[in-house]
């Protein structure tokens, strides 16, 4: 490979989808200036629209609503916190550690002393890795080789554009949606790079009440962390490091 690093991670993403709209008061929305100013200082407010349309027996209407929605983001535009009235999330595109994540959403929580039950919370984790050499179709001890299958399944494999699967796992309380395979960067072109994507979007079923927020998206993380270790093989052990993950 042309460069060692310690994850393969392309996106982490953490939502909260709030149980009914809320308007997020002004001084909340400072408050969480306040604790995030130092790693995300970059703040736009600004409006999104919605457009719904209402089919009756004699009329079509079309309803246009609007909304107040606030953004943080770092200098380089690599983490983001997006707060609305529906929901609120965290997307980091360069992942350091999970505790340094899990501090920013704490401090998010903090500030935002949401009350009641979230309607859902949803943690996902999506690994994309490219290996600038060597047959694109080779994932010998890279990848589980039972994930290989419909790879090994097509003959003709120049004719390939894209292979991916889905596997959901019913896991208690959560649900986890884990799609892999060569998405192909490339695509609808013939599949000419060594690609390979591991996502994993792991999810709460019931509502939960906010104040067990850190506690789940912990367990949602292990839970990630367990099916992670399933799918790789000793070439990407060797490079990742534990404290990444």
């Amino acid at each position: 490979m042309s460069e060692i690093r310690k994850n393969f991670l392309t996106k982490v993403l953490f939502k909260i989808d709030f149980s009914e709209p809320m308007k997020i008061p002004s001084e909340t929305i400072d408050e969480v200036k306040t604790k995030i100013q130092d790693r995300l200082p970059k703040f736009n407010k600004g409006l999104a629209e919605t457009i719904e349309v209402v089919m009756g027996t004699d009329e079509q209407r079309t309803i246009r609503k609007k909304r107040e929605v606030f953004d943080f983001k770092n200098e380089d535009e690599t983490q983001w916190i997006h707060i609305e009235d529906a929901a609120v999330w965290l997307e980091v595109s360069e992942y350091s550690t999970f505790n340094h994540f899990e501090r920013l959403i704490n401090d998010l929580l903090t500030a935002l002393t949401l009350k009641g039950k979230s309607a859902r919370l949803g943690l996902r984790y999506i690994n994309q890795i490219t290996i600038n050499e060597g047959d694109p179709f080779d994932w010998n001890g890279w990848i589980n080789s039972n994930l290989l299958n419909p790879i090994k399944f097509v003959n003709n494999k120049e004719t390939l554009a894209r292979v991916m699967g889905v596997i959901i796992y019913n896991l208690d309380e959560y649900q986890m949606k884990f799609q892999y395979g060569m998405y192909n960067s490339e695509f609808p072109n013939p599949i000419a790079k060594r690609e390979f994507v591991l996502d994993f979007d792991c999810s709460t079923k019931e509502p939960r009440d906010y104040n067990e927020t850190l506690n789940l998206l912990n367990i949602m993380h292990g839970l990630i962390k367990g099916k992670f270790k399933e799918t790789i093989g000793p070439e990407i052990e060797k490079i990742i490091e534990e404290e990444s993950l």
